[in-house]
């Protein structure tokens, strides 16, 4: 299959889709076997908003460095995304277990 050619199709979009999703079913049985949990989050916004104070500071791509003229936090554009995320994934996963403690608590 010609994934290269596909890719410049109208399809193009669902074929990424399934490669996702085909990346994240592989992923999520990898860390079940390895006694770990898979947690999606969206990953939109987070080098442009602030891990410090959660300001929005837009910026170009081509800026590699966030500084926030709120708080003062300097650090490298990707990084800070990756403290969002991390930040997303844990809220996500607080939520699902109060989900599953109110259920057990009936």
């Amino acid at each position: 299959m010609n994934i290269k050619g596909l890719s410049r199709t109208p399809l193009a979009k669902s074929i990424y889709d399934a490669a996702w999703g085909q990346f994240l079913s592989i992923l999520r049985n990898k860390a079940e076997n390895a006694g770990l949990k898979v947690i999606v989050v969206s990953a939109n916004g987070t080098s442009q908003e602030c891990s410090n104070c959660g300001h929005k500071v837009k910026k170009p791509l081509s800026q590699r460095m966030h500084n926030c003229p709120v708080c003062h936090t300097s650090l490298c554009r990707d990084l800070n995304a990756a403290i969002n995320i991390r930040k997303r994934g844990t809220h996500a996963l607080y939520k699902q277990a109060q989900s599953m403690l109110s259920k057990t608590s009936r």
